[in-house]
C-alpha cells in the first residue's frame, strides 16, 4: 500500500472527479460463461490501444492445510517455469518484445496472472493462459530449484520486524481458520513438499470452472469471444472445488502477542475481527479506516496517509510515533481491521498504545462531524478514481471484487460510499473494536540494532 503523507484531504472539482471515476468504474461490460464453466468478463476502454488480460483462480492460501502451506504460491511459481508450447523463459520474452508486461500473484483467497500487451496483441495473453491452465511440466529440477528459491524469499521475510510481527499477529488472531497461516507458508512446510503435492494441488484447483478472465481495454467483444471459445473451450472443467472452509470462532477476550528480534525500533499493532467484503459492515468500516488515516481504493491496493486524519494528528504531530496508518484488506472471508504505530524514538511503547486505544474508544463514544465524515468518504472516492485510471488497475478492480463478492457491485459502489452515515461508523466502532475482539502485538527491538 503506498501512503502520501502530503495529503491534506482537501480534493479539488470534487463534483468531476466524482464523475469522473464513475464513468471510469461503469464501463461497457460483457458477461459469459462458457459450457465448461470459466467466468468471462469483457470491458471495453478505448481510451489507448492497450489490453489488460487477467486469469484469476479461486484458490490461496485460504485453501491449505497445516503440513502443506505455501503450496498456491509455489504453484504460481512453477507455472513460470514453462510447458510444452511455451519453455522456460519464453513468456517473458515474448512479452517483452511487444513492450508488455506480464506476472501473477497469490493470496489469501486467489491467484491471479495478468499480461498487459498492445491491443493487437491480445491473442497472445489468451494463448500463455489458455496453455497454463493445464500444460505446466513441474519438472523435478525446476521444483528443487524453486524450493530453494521460496526457502530464501521466507528466510528473508523472517529478518524482517514487520513481517514476523503481522505473521505471529495473524497466527494468534486465526486458530481454526486458515487465514492463520502467511501465503508463502511455513518453512518447515516449504522443505518438505512434493512435486506430486504441487501437481495434485495445480490439477484440483487450476480448472475452467474454478476461474475467471478478465479482459480490459481496447477490445470488440464479439470478436474476441469467438477466440476465448476456440482456446478455453475444449478445456475440460475439473472435479467440484469445495468452497467450505471452517469458520474462525468468536474471540472471548484480548489476545497478546511479544516479537523479539534484532531491530531498531518498537512497532505496535493492533488488530480486530471484522467481516468480509460481502458483508453490509464493510463500507462503514471502509470509511472508519478513512477517517482514522485517510481514504483508500480497496480493491486497487493504493491508499493515502492523511496529515488531517485522526491517527496522524494524534500520535505523529505530538512526537510519540514517526509513522502510523490502519488498513482492512479485502477478503473473501471475515479478516481483521489493523492499526500500526512506529513508536518515536524516545517514547515508550506502553504510552503509543494507549494514545491508539484513546482513539479507538473516542470512535466509540462519539459520533464522527458531518465534515469529517464528507472528507473521508470523498478521499476514497478519488483514490478509487486515480487508481482505477489505466486498463490494469481496472482489470485489478474487477477481479477482485469478483473473487470476493461479484464484480456488478462496482457499478453502485461510488453511490454506496456516499450512503455512509455518522451513526454507521459509531455502530461498527461499538460493534467490532471492543477490547475482547483485539488482538495487541508488540514488537520489541533486541539489543544490538537493525539486522
Amino acid at each position: 500500500m503506498v501512503y502520501n503523507t502530503g495529503c491534506s484531504g482537501a480534493f479539488p472539482k470534487k463534483a468531476a472527479l466524482y464523475q469522473q471515476a464513475k464513468d471510469t468504474m461503469n464501463g461497457n461490460i460483457t458477461a459469459v460463461v462458457l459450457d465448461n464453466g470459466l467466468q468471462v468478463i469483457l470491458k471495453e476502454v478505448h481510451s489507448s490501444p492497450l489490453i489488460s488480460s487477467w486469469l484469476w483462480y479461486r484458490v490461496g492460501s485460504r485453501n491449505e492445510v497445516e503440513g502443506s502451506t505455501g503450496l498456491s504460491h509455489w504453484v504460481e511459481h512453477m507455472l513460470f517455469k514453462g510447458s510444452k508450447q511455451f519453455p522456460k523463459g519464453s513468456i517473458m520474452r515474448l512479452v517483452d518484445r511487444y513492450g508488455g508486461e506480464t506476472n501473477a500473484m497469490t493470496s489469501q483467497d486467489f491467484t491471479a496472472y495478468y499480461e498487459t500487451l498492445p491491443s493487437t496483441q491480445v491473442d497472445l495473453a489468451l494463448q500463455i493462459e489458455a496453455d497454463r491452465m493445464s500444460n505446466a511440466l513441474f519438472e523435478l529440477e525446476e521444483v528443487e530449484s524453486e524450493r530453494t528459491v521460496i526457502i530464501a524469499e521466507r528466510e528473508e521475510s523472517e529478518n524482517e520486524p514487520v513481517y514476523v510481527l503481522q505473521e505471529n499477529l495473524a497466527a494468534t488472531a486465526f486458530q481454526v481458520h486458515p487465514y492463520h497461516h502467511q501465503i508463502v507458508g511455513w518453512k518447515a512446510d516449504i522443505e518438505h513438499i512434493t512435486r506430486d503435492e504441487l501437481v495434485a494441488h495445480y490439477q484440483h484447483y487450476y480448472t475452467p470452472d474454478n476461474a475467471v478472465l478478465i479482459i480490459v481495454g481496447d477490445l470488440q467483444p464479439a470478436e474476441l469471444m469467438k477466440r476465448i471459445e476456440g482456446l478455453f473451450g475444449s478445456i475440460k472443467p475439473g472435479s467440484t472445488v469445495s468452497n467450505r472452509i471452517s469458520p474462525e470462532p468468536p474471540q472471548r477476550g484480548e489476545r497478546r502477542v511479544v516479537v523479539r528480534l534484532p531491530g531498531s525500533t518498537p512497532i505496535i499493532q493492533i488488530a480486530y475481527h471484522t467481516p468480509a467484503v460481502a458483508h453490509p459492515d464493510y463500507l462503514p468500516l471502509l470509511i472508519l479506516n478513512g477517517v482514522l488515516s485517510g481514504g483508500s481504493a480497496p480493491f486497487n491496493g493504493s491508499g493515502m496517509l492523511a496529515r488531517s486524519a485522526r491517527l496522524y494528528l494524534a500520535l505523529v504531530e505530538t512526537q510519540l510515533a514517526s509513522s502510523v496508518g490502519s488498513y482492512y484488506h479485502v477478503s473473501l472471508d471475515p479478516t481483521l481491521f489493523n492499526i500500526y504505530a512506529v513508536v518515536r524514538q524516545g517514547r515508550r511503547s506502553d504510552e503509543v498504545e494507549r494514545a491508539l486505544f484513546e482513539q479507538i474508544e473516542r470512535l466509540q463514544q462519539e459520533q464522527v462531524s458531518a465534515d469529517e465524515l464528507r472528507v473521508a468518504i470523498r478521499q476514497t472516492q478519488a483514490q478509487l478514481a486515480y487508481a482505477n485510471e489505466s486498463a490494469a488497475r481496472q482489470a485489478l478492480a474487477l477481479g477482485m471484487l469478483t473473487i470476493v463478492d461479484r464484480y456488478t457491485r462496482l457499478d453502485g459502489f461510488l453511490d454506496e460510499l456516499a450512503t455512509v452515515t455518522p451513526n454507521d461508523v459509531l455502530r461498527v466502532a461499538q460493534s467490532y473494536l471492543s477490547a475482547d475482539n483485539r488482538i495487541v502485538g508488540w514488537f520489541e527491538p533486541l539489543p544490538g540494532g537493525a539486522l
